[in-house]
């Protein structure tokens, strides 16, 4: 039995790594071979369930997927390699829970060659500035991207991103990258997309913007995303040079005209026009994204409960587009007890006081009235001692 082992494992301290745990492996696949040739699909299971830790029903997954690249002919140089992929991942870094991740999702990653491919892969990435713990957790979330041919899809997000910063920032912050990652991809999406953009005259700032903050809309058919220019453009008439535009178009992604036609309806039953209703998605697109039931709730609190008109609503962005259970409500009991009393000016409003941070606010409203504790802890579902102790942010999510 001949095993292939890579000559950059040999050497010094990490040899004797390599040997200590190799003897596990030859001991497993010298009392292994014999079955491997009766049933080579056994053997591999056992190999993942004994050596790389997988449950039963995982290894039985990947071998599975791993059948059709023909392992069982060559059962010995295979574990050998596989070996030798699991203990690279566990020199740079990797916890095995994260390596088995990486082997779940990435079977085939297990019949890589460590020297011309995986250690190629990671120089490039350690060098577009990934450190050694941002990359592991990087890789362990989005496995494909070991899948990719990474050169010319960095040299891509370099185009469109700006510079290697930014694309570490996209690569550790989001795997649509990766799982809309074929190089076919990029070339004919992402890049006419955004060179469709720019003729509509939009910075290259605001581009880079939104591709890291939804990539995924950007891997859109080009044809599809010119749609969604025009209809924000000449259906809910937003100027391309508006702030709002690009939030506008990737909101439509979701939205047929049946959709936009339902969601007037519950604002029309609220006593809203139709050009009430677009001048409120000019300026607040978002709103576009509410659930119908979420819509019914916000217009009867602001509209039949406060007595506010479109108008006011439209431009007040913060009271729309806050959690009304989470923020809005706590924020108006508050005000209105203050107010009530005596405590703060009557000419401090609800719109005001949703755009205060939660620190801010409890700071600034609720810790210096004694009045008001117990209502906002109530509001926000946090014991009143906590909130006194100053140890309540901790404990909201708005």
């Amino acid at each position: 039995m001949k095993l292939k082992c890579g000559s950059n494992i040999f050497n010094g301290v990490q040899a004797r790594i390599f040997i200590h745990g190799f003897r596990r492996l030859l001991l497993y696949s010298t009392s292994s071979s014999s079955k491997a040739e009766a049933n080579p699909s056994s053997s591999l299971t056992n190999y993942l369930v004994e050596v790389l830790g997988f449950s039963s029903q995982q290894s039985l997954f990947i071998s599975t997927r791993l059948a059709a690249k023909n392992v069982s002919t060559d059962w010995c140089n295979w574990a050998s390699n596989a070996y030798l992929v699991s203990n690279f991942f566990k020199q740079n870094g990797f916890d095995e829970s994260q390596i088995r991740k990486i082997i779940f999702v990435q079977p085939r990653i297990l019949l890589s060659n460590v020297d011309k491919t995986l250690k190629p892969k990671f120089e490039l990435l350690q060098g577009i500035g990934l450190s050694v713990s941002v990359l592991s957790k990087t890789i362990s979330i989005s496995p494909k991207l070991l899948g990719l041919r990474l050169n010319p899809v960095i040299q891509t997000l370099r185009q469109v991103l700006g510079g290697d910063e930014n694309v570490c920032k996209a690569l550790s912050s989001s795997n649509d990258y990766c799982h809309r990652g074929s190089l076919w991809s990029y070339h004919k999406k992402l890049i006419p997309n955004v060179e469709l953009l720019k003729r509509y005259g939009i910075s290259d700032n605001i581009i880079r913007k939104h591709v890291m903050q939804e990539p995924e809309f950007f891997f859109t058919s080009p044809l599809l995303f010119m749609n969604y220019l025009i209809r924000a453009e000449q259906r809910l008439g937003i100027s391309r040079y508006s702030t709002m535009f690009l939030y506008a178009v990737r909101i439509l992604r979701h939205h047929s005209e049946k959709s936009i036609e339902s969601k007037f309806q519950v604002y029309k039953s609220f006593g809203w026009t139709q050009s009430d209703f677009l001048e409120l998605i000019r300026r607040i697109p978002s709103c576009l994204g509410h659930s119908e039931a979420m819509t019914k709730k916000k217009l009867g609190f602001f509209m039949c409960e406060l007595g506010y008109q479109p108008a006011y609503l439209m431009s007040s962005s913060p009271v729309m587009t806050c959690s009304l259970e989470k923020r809005v409500k706590p924020r108006h009991q508050v005000l209105l007890v203050l107010k009530e009393k005596g405590l703060i000016e009557k000419n401090i409003t609800l719109c005001t006081a949703v755009k205060f941070n939660e620190s801010q606010f409890v700071n600034k409203f609720v810790l210096p009235y004694v009045e008001v504790h117990g209502i906002y802890a109530n509001h926000v579902g946090v014991n009143a001692k906590l909130l006194t102790q100053g140890r309540v942010n901790s404990h909201i999510k708005i």
